[in-house]
C-alpha cells in the first residue's frame, strides 16, 4: 500500500500547471489533485462516448452533425473550467 507520493515537475511544465490551474481558480496543487481524483474515479471525459460514435462511423458511415460535435466540446470545456467552482 503506497503511504503517498511526492512528484517533481520540471520548471517548464509547473508554468503550464500553474497557468492553467489559475484559469481553473485552484492552485497547482488542488489541480492536479482534482485530476487525480477523476482519474480514479474511471473518468476518462467521454473518450469511451467518442470512440463509439467513431466505430459507428466507421459501420454506417454517417457522421454527428457539426453543431453537435460543437456543442459536446464546449460543455467539456466548461466543466473542466468549473472544476472546484
Amino acid at each position: 500500500m503506497a503511504d503517498g507520493f511526492d512528484i517533481h515537475v520540471d520548471r517548464d511544465r509547473a508554468g503550464k500547471l500553474a497557468d492553467v490551474a489559475e484559469a481553473a481558480g485552484l492552485t497547482p496543487e488542488a489541480y492536479v489533485l482534482s485530476l487525480v481524483d477523476q482519474a480514479i474515479a474511471g473518468n476518462d471525459d467521454g473518450w469511451a462516448e467518442d470512440m463509439a460514435r467513431l466505430a459507428e462511423y466507421d459501420l454506417t458511415g454517417v457522421a454527428s452533425p457539426a453543431k453537435e460535435v460543437f456543442d459536446r466540446i464546449e460543455a467539456k470545456i466548461r466543466a473542466r473550467m468549473a472544476v472546484g467552482n
